[in-house]
């Protein structure tokens, strides 16, 4: 049976998953699109984050997860009652926006005076991210603390700060592969769908409606008289607009506007500062023996954004150190059995847990490294077997007593980048299911030898 094709778009979440298909479909082909012979894409100076640029401000040049650094912010002028923050050469690339569409409304240019887009209020831009993170973190312990630790076998097995990181690094690895996919990292969680792309301070929306409705987008906005004219002057100053919210704008970074307001302030915007090495080449050696070989990065993405792979471990311990001493505090003390030969019965005594006196004795070099390792390669899909994840950490922690921290990390988020990059290219169906059923026998005790409870 052949479903009819539609003509008009009417896509929302609430049609049957058929409509939703045909729906979607119909207005990713057919709206703000251009045909070049057999082709069909997007018209110039329109982004579709759905489908093409989902990870627009989320990334740098290298494929590092980034976040923007409030520093560089500037206030947008709004009615709304929370102000409004964004890159500072994005915030005044808008207000001139602004004023250009104002003054076309005065002189009657346009019609613009009626249009949707003369008032261009801003309702929303950045979005923080640190609150939502702490918010997923503290689910995160809560399912722990509530629902795994009372499993009488685990919550026993925790006396100590170690054994609580095997029994919580291994409930993490249950939610982290699970189908919900729910990661620990902060790299983790700016990749995850838990961050919009208007965490990058790139983006300004100067409408609240939603952004599932179709209809609503090409009655109210795309047919409005005047989007013509915002359109262009949209990508006059430098912005584009998201095909699936078209009053949604996003910076254009390599537009010569953008260019040049970055140059002002003596920052420079060039793809071209991207090594002609290939980084994510299998046979690529970032140790071998010349270290210098791990790449930079390139000033816009220095000046503006931090790179998360960096500050993932600073948060990993203060979270993990809070969560122990969250536990102790309710939960002082542990049971513990022997069995008495002379009586041939068991006894059972309670213990105090230990308290974590000395958080530097867990070194970031010779603890931290390889947890965050194996953290990411859960969040990633990256495959090592144990015998290559203590290689690689042995090299992470010359690296760390050579050139320092950042170069140790930056070398651990190479190879995780490499390896899930190579593996999802590579798709590996028939491993797949040989990997479920390894992952279903294996424990932390594989990439932990030494350690009963995997640490």
């Amino acid at each position: 049976m052949t479903f009819p094709k539609p003509t008009e778009a009417l896509g929302k979440n609430q049609n049957d998953a058929i409509d939703h298909y045909f729906y979607r479909e119909f207005y990713k082909n057919n709206i703000l699109t251009t045909t070049v012979g057999p082709f069909i894409g997007n018209t110039p100076g329109v982004a579709d984050l759905w489908y093409d640029r989902h990870l627009y401000g989320k990334i740098d040049f290298f494929g590092n997860w980034i976040s923007p650094r409030e520093s560089r912010f500037k206030p947008i002028k709004s009615n709304q009652r929370k102000e409004l923050f964004c890159l500072d050469f994005v915030a005044e690339a808008f207000t001139e926006l602004k004023g250009h569409i104002r003054q076309a409304g005065a002189f009657n240019k346009t019609n613009v005076i009626n249009s949707v887009y003369y008032a261009m209020n801003p309702v929303k831009a950045w979005e923080p991210t640190k609150a939502k993170y702490h918010e997923l973190i503290k689910t995160l312990y809560g399912g722990f603390y509530q629902n795994y630790a009372e499993v009488k076998e685990i919550r026993e097995g925790i006396n100590d700060f170690n054994s609580f990181m095997g029994h919580f690094m291994n409930y993490l690895r249950d939610i982290i592969t699970s189908q919900t996919s729910t990661p620990i990292t902060y790299s983790g969680f700016l990749s995850s769908d838990y961050v919009s792309n208007n965490a990058s301070g790139l983006i300004i929306e100067v409408s609240k409606d939603s952004h599932d409705d179709d209809k609503n987008k090409v009655d109210k906005f795309i047919n409005d008289e005047t989007f013509e004219f915002f359109f262009k002057a949209a990508q006059k100053f430098g912005f584009v607009i998201d095909k699936n919210a078209p009053w949604r704008l996003l910076a254009n970074l390599g537009h010569p506007e953008m260019v040049r307001r970055m140059l002002e302030r003596n920052v420079l915007f060039s793809p071209l500062s991207i090594p002609s090495k290939d980084i994510l080449s299998p046979t690529n050696n970032f140790l071998g023996s010349n270290i210098e070989e791990i790449p930079g990065s390139d000033p816009f993405f220095d000046v503006y954004y931090h790179k998360s792979h960096l500050k993932d471990i600073d948060y990993l311990k203060v979270y993990f150190f809070q969560m122990y001493r969250s536990f102790i505090k309710t939960k002082p003390f542990y049971k513990k059995s022997t069995f008495c030969s002379t009586t041939k019965s068991s006894n059972s005594k309670l213990y105090y847990r230990k308290n974590l006196r000395h958080e530097l004795n867990y070194t970031e070099r010779d603890y931290w490294l390889k947890i965050y390792f194996i953290l990411r390669m859960y969040e990633t899909g990256a495959t090592y077997d144990p015998a290559e994840v203590s290689y690689i950490i042995k090299n992470a922690k010359k690296l760390y007593n050579i050139k320092g921290r950042q170069h140790a990390l930056q070398f651990l988020n190479l190879r995780i980048k490499k390896k899930s990059i190579n593996d999802y290219v590579s798709l590996r169906a028939s491993h797949a299911t040989k990997s479920a059923k390894k992952k279903e026998n294996s424990s932390l005790a594989d990439y932990f030898p030494s350690s009963k409870s995997g640490y």
